[in-house]
């Protein structure tokens, strides 16, 4: 959850409206990743690590970024 650094408390609409942007901006990287990783994969092949890899993998599968740190880090 998003919240602004303010001493007032953020109201249930405008939290909505920080998580929605969170999203998209999630949901923006995923797409880029996709369009420039296999070009990024074949520029630096042989220096990319195993993890870095998977991560890639992850990505290229998922739907969403969150789903990603939760397969790659558990």
């Amino acid at each position: 959850m998003v919240t602004l650094p303010t001493e007032r408390p953020v109201t249930p609409l405008r939290q909505r409206m920080l998580d929605d942007m969170a999203m998209r901006s999630m949901r923006a990287r995923t797409d880029i990743f996709r369009a420039a990783g296999p070009a990024y994969r074949a520029n630096h092949a042989g220096h990319v690590s195993l993890h870095q890899l998977k991560v890639m993998s992850a990505i290229d599968q998922s739907r969403s970024l969150t789903s990603v740190f939760v397969n790659v880090l558990s």
